[in-house]
């Protein structure tokens, strides 16, 4: 079954080019000073050619009037940003649940392909009063993935059960 609702054809107008109407002009105005010096026309086809003439003319750019000089005042208010604070590293940092957490133990992380993953605490810092963040390294990898590490909230760490063989 084909489908009728096809479009084959999409048709735009052509404008001219700013050169083509120029020449243009310049023809009409050629031949308006021939036919005023013949003087053998009537006025009613004088106005209806004047009227032809300006719909043929390109439309005036509008006149760059200076602005009128404006103070400070006037300008919307630009707030400026606060400069980047540099993060300070912490030695050891706390979930929701009181857990202590240190540098090296091993923590849940999300992998990049999905699944929970083992990592290992690298360092912490404070980004906020009441925010700490945890630098990470994995220490589980999937054959064909790539991962590097990456940070996570204090709030959402977890540990690693200790396995006592």
């Amino acid at each position: 079954m084909t489908n009728s609702n096809k479009i084959l054809a999409v048709i735009r107008p052509n404008r001219p080019k700013p050169d083509d109407i120029k020449q243009s002009e310049a023809k009409t105005d050629v031949q308006t000073d021939s036919q005023k010096e013949s003087k053998t026309e009537s006025k009613p086809e004088s106005q209806t050619e004047s009227k032809t003439e300006s719909k043929l003319s390109l439309p005036e750019k509008p006149s760059h009037r200076p602005r009128p000089s404006s103070s400070s005042s006037d300008k919307p208010y630009r707030p400026s940003r606060p400069k980047p604070k540099h993060l300070e590293e912490v030695s050891q940092a706390t979930n929701p649940a009181g857990e202590i957490f240190n540098p090296g133990d091993q923590i849940w992380v999300r992998s990049p392909w999905g699944k929970w993953a083992v990592a290992e605490i690298d360092k912490f810092y404070e980004s906020n009063r009441d925010q700490v963040v945890a630098h990470f390294n994995p220490k589980e990898e999937k054959a064909g993935w790539t991962w590097m590490g990456g940070c996570i909230r204090s709030e959402l760490l977890k540990k690693v059960p200790i396995r006592q063989e």
